[in-house]
C-alpha cells in the first residue's frame, strides 16, 4: 500500500499525481551535458494541499493551530527554538518582535543579558524535557534523560528565578504546574509536534492520524493549544528519484547500486531510518532477491535500504524512496563534490522545477576554484 495516494501505479508504471516517473527524468532541464536526469526530488501538490486540508478540518473550529507554511509571515507568528542559540540570533529575533523558547538555564541567562542590552520586551515559552523514553532511534529522542534538549525539572525553577524578575520577559507556557505555583495567567500550552506517518506501507504498522491528536487534546482549554505538525504535513509528499548504475553479487550479498545516495538522503545513514523503495516499472515474473540498496559514495554506511525483497532491475532502470519530503534534500550535503539534486513540483499532468541542480562548478566554487 503506498501510503500517499497521489503516488501510485498506473500498467505497472509508478506516477505522481497525472506525471509518469519513467518520463520525468528525462524532461528535467539538465544543469550541465555530463549529468543525466535523476537523482531528483519530486514533490506532489495535491497531497502537501491535502495534508493541509486534514489539521485544517481537525482543528479548523479550535483556533489553536497555527499553520506557518505561508512566505513573509510576521515576526510574532515566529518561535525561535534551539538549544544553542548565538548572541546575534537572539539580537535578530528580538529585533524582528520573535517569540523566544528558552531551553536551558544558560539560554535564559543570555536570553536576560540581550533583553536589557536592547531595553526591549520578548514573549518566552519554556521547553520543557519531560522525560518520557519512546521506541525510536537514540538520535531521534528529543525528551529523554538523555537528550541534549529541553529543561530538566531539576533547572526548572533555576530558569524561573532568571526569567521571572524581569518585567520585559513575559512568559507564555507552563506545563508543570505544580512545579511553579507562582505562574497562574497562562496564555498558551504548545504540546510540539512528533505525529509520525506511515513509512512502512502496511495495514499493521498504523500510526496517529491528525484527528487523532485533535481528539487527544482538551476542548475547553483555558488557554492556548498549538501542535507542529512537523513531518506529517510534507513527509509523505515526496519522493526521491533513483537510477540504477549496476547490480553486484557477492558471496554474502545482493547489492543495487544507483545513483542516489548519502549526501542526497542521509536519514537512512544516520539514524537507520526506514525508506520503503519501489520500482517505477513493476517486473512481471521472475524471482525476487533480497537486496541492500546502495549508492556510489565512498563509505560503507552509504545506503538507501537495507535487506529489501525485490527482483533485480537492469541498468537504467528507476526506484523511488518513498515519502522523503521531510529531513532529507533539507539535509543533502556536497559530500565527495556531489551535486545537490533538482527539486520539481507536480501538479496534475505538469510539473515546475523549483530548485535547480547545482552544476560541478557551483560545488567546486564553494572550495575557491
Amino acid at each position: 500500500m503506498i501510503r500517499s495516494k497521489h503516488f501510485h501505479y498506473v500498467d505497472n508504471t509508478l506516477f505522481c499525481e497525472g506525471l509518469s516517473l519513467l518520463e520525468l527524468p528525462t524532461t528535467v532541464p539538465k544543469s550541465d551535458a555530463n549529468h543525466e536526469g535523476t537523482p531528483i526530488y519530486v514533490y506532489s501538490k495535491r497531497q502537501i494541499l491535502d495534508n493541509i486540508k486534514a489539521y485544517q478540518e481537525a482543528f479548523g473550529d479550535r483556533k489553536n493551530v497555527k499553520l506557518a507554511l505561508e512566505i513573509g509571515f510576521p515576526g510574532n507568528r515566529i518561535y525561535f527554538n534551539g538549544n544553542g542559540k548565538r548572541p546575534w540570533e537572539m539580537a535578530l529575533a528580538l529585533e524582528n518582535g520573535c517569540i523566544m523558547n528558552v531551553d536551558s538555564v544558560f539560554n535564559a541567562k543570555q536570553l536576560v543579558k540581550i533583553v536589557q542590552e536592547k531595553d526591549t520586551s520578548v514573549e518566552v515559552l519554556l521547553r520543557l524535557n519531560i522525560e518520557i523514553e519512546t521506541n525510536v532511534h537514540p538520535y531521534l529522542k528529543t525528551a529523554s534523560q538523555k537528550s541534549k534538549f529541553g529543561i530538566v525539572d531539576g533547572d526548572f525553577q533555576e530558569t524561573l528565578k532568571v526569567l521571572l524578575p524581569e518585567a520585559q520577559i513575559k512568559l507564555l507556557e507552563k506545563v508543570i504546574e505544580e512545579n511553579a505555583p507562582a505562574l497562574t495567567n497562562i496564555n498558551l500550552v504548545n504540546v510540539g509536534g512528533g505525529l509520525g506517518i506511515k513509512y512502512y506501507h502496511e495495514e499493521s504498522k498504523d500510526v496517529p492520524t491528525v484527528n487523532d491528536l485533535a481528539n487527544a487534546l482538551p476542548h475547553n482549554s483555558p488557554f492556548a493549544i498549538m501542535v507542529e505538525p512537523g513531518r506529517s504535513l510534507v513527509g509523505n509528499t515526496g519522493v526521491l528519484l533513483v537510477q540504477t548504475i549496476g547490480v553486484k553479487t557477492t558471496t554474502m550479498k545482493n547489492f543495487i547500486v544507483v545513483d542516489g545516495s548519502m549526501t542526497e538522503l542521509i536519514r537512512p545513514a544516520l539514524y537507520d531510518a526506514f525508506h520503503n523503495i519501489l520500482p517505477v516499472v513493476k517486473k512481471k515474473g521472475g524471482q525476487t532477491h533480497l537486496v541492500d540498496f546502495v549508492g556510489p559514495v565512498c563509505e560503507s554506511g552509504d545506503f538507501l535500504g537495507k535487506d529489501r525483497q525485490v527482483r533485480l532491475p537492469s541498468e537504467g532502470d528507476y526506484f523511488a524512496v518513498m515519502d522523503s519530503g521531510a529531513y532529507c534534500m533539507a539535509m543533502a550535503s556536497n559530500y565527495n563534490l556531489r551535486a545537490r539534486p533538482a527539486e520539481i513540483l507536480v501538479n496534475g499532468e505538469k510539473f515546475h522545477l523549483i530548485q535547480h541542480r547545482e552544476t560541478y562548478d557551483q560545488v567546486v566554487r564553494r572550495l575557491g576554484y
